[in-house]
């Protein structure tokens, strides 16, 4: 999140940092830049990238008083602030020595640039060319210094800030996050929309071959998960519905439109948490985070369920019981599942099949979403290792059907391994393993299926998700 000097901290008030007053100060309330450095430098000693918020597309209300109204494009304010005139190039030469400040004078490992759809576009909507100018030279100065650019863009979902001469490393997927969280939500199996699921896995139109991806993705960011806007997963699907309001009026990005909850109330963590559809749809959201092209994303908090509100200016909430040593029901399976992902994301080294770009979705029916995911060769002299040979397979029951026996077809094969199942008996949803992590199924050769010569013959219980490996 933001630690520029921000103008509601300095009224005593609770804030996110998206106020700014300045772009170099560092906010006083959060420390001393000599701090900031001590925690960059403890972060990577524990092998941690630390990624900062950028905010260059407004500032605090007011700010005029500080900076001049030279520094401002006049009539053009954003919802949050006064817009910068990047016609100016002391403005873009301001904007460019701070983001510069934090990449090499303090040690950040790379900008995360809020807002790039602000920069590039007037209010009114009309591009702006001065700023999209400012953003590829942005983008110029983290690479010649081997830093991330990260762009959050709400109106991108053609991938232009991956191309297009701005070279953004990724930019946030707020559509597949859309797509999972209307899949997850709906009550609903007849409207669960896969093919919305099946198009938003395949990514950003430029992902595909792209370094790491080229998008950040998430079932929970902290713009979306407040109580206000989209809520925490498992509440959103306990309630049945979004809590986000529909009709929203207002600028901004969408889910900053919503200003009300339509009298709903959000659920008591007791009532979400004995809920075990919540549960389940939760740990499919994961899943399908987990296993997609991409730089997955998860909330704090998310890695043991929490599914407590909260709402500007409070930040998402940590239990710090279930967070800590021992822990204990669902929030225990939730942090071991949510282990399990991570480890199989990295295996292999970072290279596996799940941290490929390799992607074909191949079955989509009956509520029955499965695909295979493997790591892209490379013109590097150095082997990619094992794991890097193997394909992984995916298979999502998104409806409250089990199947004891579902066939799925395969490529030429001999054995498959089951890597995780959310059915586990440690796993999420307070269900009984109907596979163990670890044991072999056979190909069923000479049974073609979903345009494969063979099958393997697999047990899918209600919202339930497995992934295995291929064995060679």
């Amino acid at each position: 999140m933001p630690v520029q000097q921000d103008a509601c901290r300095l009224k005593g008030q609770g804030c996110w940092g998206y106020d700014p007053i300045s772009l170099f100060a560092v906010d006083s309330a959060l420390g001393t830049p000599a701090e900031l450095v001590d925690f960059l430098e403890e972060a990577h000693r524990q092998k941690l990238a630390v990624i900062i918020d950028f905010v260059a597309n407004h500032l605090f209300f007011g700010s005029e008083s500080l900076l001049g109204h030279w520094f401002f494009r006049q009539g053009q304010d954003t919802e949050w602030g006064p817009r910068p005139d990047y016609s100016k190039s002391q403005v873009c030469s301001y904007v460019l020595a701070a983001a510069e400040f934090y990449c090499t004078g303090l040690g950040f490992d790379g900008i995360r640039v809020d807002s790039t759809k602000s920069i590039r576009k007037f209010p009114g909507g009309d591009m702006d060319p001065h700023g999209t100018l400012l953003l590829g030279q942005l983008t110029a100065m983290c690479r010649r210094h081997g830093k991330l650019a990260i762009a959050e863009d709400l109106e991108d979902g053609e991938g232009r800030l991956l191309t297009g001469g701005l070279g953004f490393h990724m930019q946030w997927d707020m559509s597949l996050f859309c797509d999972l969280y209307k899949a997850l939500v709906q009550p609903d199996d007849n409207y669960r929309g896969l093919d919305r699921v099946n198009a938003g896995l395949g990514g950003l139109y430029p992902a595909r071959g792209h370094p790491l991806g080229g998008r950040v993705i998430f079932t929970e960011s902290h713009d979306t998960a407040a109580s206000d806007r989209y809520g925490r997963i498992p509440a959103a699907v306990h309630h049945g519905k979004a809590f986000m309001q529909e009709d929203g009026e207002g600028g901004g990005d969408a889910f900053q439109q919503a200003a009300v909850l339509h009298g709903c109330v959000y659920p008591t963590c007791g009532e979400v948490e004995s809920n075990r559809f919540a549960a389940r749809r939760t740990a499919l959201g994961l899943v399908v985070v987990m296993t997609a092209p991409g730089v997955p994303m998860l909330l704090q908090g998310q890695e043991v369920g929490e599914c407590r509100p909260y709402q500007w200016p409070a930040g998402p909430v940590i239990n710090s019981p279930q967070v800590g040593l021992p822990r204990h029901g669902e929030a225990s399976r939730y942090y071991q599942f949510s282990r399990e992902l991570l480890s199989l994301r990295l295996s292999g080294n970072g290279v596996g099949p799940l941290a490929g770009d390799g992607l074909h979705v191949f079955h989509e029916h009956g509520g029955i979403l499965a695909y295979l995911r493997w790591a892209e060769t490379t013109s590097s002299t150095e082997p990619l290792g094992k794991d890097s040979s193997q394909i992984a397979l995916v298979v999502t029951n998104w409806s409250c059907n089990d199947y004891p026996s579902y066939e799925i077809g395969v490529p030429p094969s001999q054995m498959w391994s089951l890597a995780l199942s959310t059915e586990a008996q440690d796993a999420i949803g307070d269900c009984h393993a109907t596979a163990a992590p670890g044991k072999r199924i056979p190909v069923l050769v000479g049974k073609p299926n979903h345009g494969f010569p063979s099958s393997i013959d697999l047990s899918l219980r209600a919202y339930s998700g497995v992934i295995l490996f291929q064995q060679s």
